[in-house]
């Protein structure tokens, strides 16, 4: 089985990071077949940066502004895509050179349909082991109600065809949509894969939805409101 990858970011205002997203998929040792960018700016600030000389072609440049859920967003992107599995990561963080090549491997050899990668997170420079999944230990419903264990959309990689059977990102919960998706993966007994290798860095700043108190609020009410039935 060939595995194609195509990489979705999304970005907005955030160069210097989306720089560095884009620069740790260059050196990747396992290379996907197209790096897919919407940039969600006005000013669209992104374009001249995709379209450097020192970049492939294999870089399309999207602009979208009039939509403003990450879920949305992402399923548009996850239309355009030409490879069989979809590699998602944020603007601001990275992949390990290895992380696509490992993933690669999992996937083939237990044709996995999901497959989630440990996370570190960064800040002022100093790496700290943001998530714990372990092959071992499967994934529970629960853990994800009560906590996101750690999807952060930068650590997931799913079959194409997959994702669409499931709806894509349920735009509803936009907030949440990374841990609803894994919720809906084990409801339907979607075939997933975990590595246990840290190759994911997840940046830690001011400049993200996470921070502001409000918004986390209401992500979280209208989580809680769909799955309230599994509260119960």
């Amino acid at each position: 089985m060939k595995v194609l990858f195509s990489v979705i970011i999304l970005t907005k205002d955030r160069n210097k990071f989306l720089k560095k997203a884009i620069n740790s998929i260059q050196f990747q040792k396992k290379k996907p077949i197209e790096i897919l960018i919407l940039d969600n700016s006005l000013s669209m600030s992104a374009k001249s940066l995709c379209l450097e000389k020192k970049y492939p072609k294999s870089i399309k440049y999207f602009s979208l502004t009039k939509i403003n859920n990450v879920a949305k967003l992402r399923n548009f992107l996850a239309k355009k895509a030409k490879g069989n599995y979809l590699a998602f990561l944020d603007d601001d963080d990275y992949w390990d050179q290895n992380y696509l090549r490992d993933s690669s491997r999992i996937i083939k050899k237990n044709n996995a349909e999901l497959l989630i990668t440990n996370i570190n997170g960064l800040k002022n420079k100093k790496k700290i082991k943001l998530t714990h999944f372990k092959k071992a230990n499967p994934l529970n419903i629960k853990d994800f109600l009560i906590v996101n264990p750690g999807t952060l959309c930068s650590n997931i990689i799913i079959n194409k065809s997959v994702f669409f059977k499931l709806g894509g990102y349920d735009s509803k919960v936009s907030g949440s949509c990374d841990k609803d998706l894994i919720i809906r993966v084990l409801e339907n007994n979607i075939s997933y894969e975990i590595n246990n290798m840290y190759l994911v860095n997840y940046t830690i700043h001011t400049n993200q939805w996470s921070s502001n108190p409000t918004k986390v609020i209401i992500q979280k009410l209208l989580f809680y409101q769909k799955y309230l039935s599994k509260y119960s």
